[in-house]
């Protein structure tokens, strides 16, 4: 009886440590988090005509992740969510087709209107109907200062540009 007993107190220690340390490693990868908190109010900024182009902020974006998302106040439709850090859209009546990425920073200057951007960011591209495919990038932290009130995703007043 007592040699049954070890092989099964190692198989349950194994899973244990297997457990903690799992837990660990997904609790410091973003990529497996799915509550990365992306959703808020995004002051927008567009480049057409690559590098020569002038940067322009015409709205604003908000996002409910895995819900909603809304540009100008018109809901995009067709937008899909994926890696907890990504989202895409075809063929949305007003907004076109459009591919974006959150991250927490950027410290490229060339890549930003104004500079390497700080706090919850995006980055891609936006096509509308025929024209070809615009530089596309959203900061949080320009509406949001820190440690202030978030919107939650039914904002009817948005924070002044």
């Amino acid at each position: 009886m007592k040699k049954r007993r070890a092989p099964i107190c190692m198989l349950l220690l194994f899973v244990l440590i297997a457990s903690v340390f799992g837990g660990a490693i997904a609790d410091n990868n973003t990529a497996m988090n799915n509550t990365m908190g992306w959703d808020g109010l995004y002051k927008t900024f567009v480049k057409e005509g690559g590098t020569p182009g002038q940067w322009a902020s015409p709205d604003v974006m908000l996002f409910s992740w895995g819900k909603e998302v809304r540009y100008g106040g018109t809901p995009i439709s067709n937008a899909k969510f994926f890696n907890n850090s990504s989202i895409s859209w075809t063929e949305d009546a007003k907004w076109g087709s459009g591919r974006i990425w959150f991250t927490y920073g950027d410290n490229r200057s060339q890549y930003w209107p104004d500079g390497p951007a700080e706090g919850r960011v995006f980055a891609g591209w936006i096509q509308r109907g025929s024209m070809a495919p615009a530089d596309f990038r959203g900061i949080n932290d320009s509406i949001y200062p820190k440690d202030a009130k978030k919107c939650d995703g039914a904002c009817s007043d948005p924070l002044p540009l």
